[in-house]
């Protein structure tokens, strides 16, 4: 994999782990934590950094030159795919006893309200930074 599109995907995983544990300490002081609502977070985060890396590597292979198919179909195809998997996810976390669905569905959402965080404030501070 490309070692900026690399640096990204910890970025982003570093940033998820942070997520969970303002969501955790959230749920706390709220008082709604519960063994089942932290078990789905964890579980909902960890299916979607596993999506965000699956994602990363079709996105290096399909635009890197590993692949001779046309890139709309096989982002295409990918997304579906991962669009199957959460709706896997979510109804295993329905009928699991010890996983909150709501949990799961906050982790699954981690990777776009990290990568919507990112981009709308913290680069926008670090722009500020640099000019002044």
């Amino acid at each position: 994999m490309d070692v900026k599109l690399l640096e990204k995907v910890r970025e982003i995983t570093k940033g998820i782990v942070i997520y969970d544990i303002v969501i955790t300490v959230l749920s706390v002081v709220v008082s709604l934590f519960s063994k089942q609502l932290f078990l789905g977070l964890i579980f909902g985060s960890l299916i979607a950094i596993l999506s965000f890396r699956l994602s990363a590597i079709k996105i290096d292979r399909t635009f890197g030159g590993g692949s001779s198919k046309k890139p709309q179909l096989l982002i295409l195809s990918g997304f579906g795919t991962r669009m199957a998997i959460y709706a896997i996810v979510l109804v295993a976390s329905a009928r699991a006893p010890h996983l909150n669905v709501f949990g799961t569905a906050l982790g699954l959402t981690s990777t776009q309200f990290v990568i919507l965080t990112k981009n709308l404030f913290i680069d926008k501070i670090k722009e500020r930074r640099s000019k002044a």
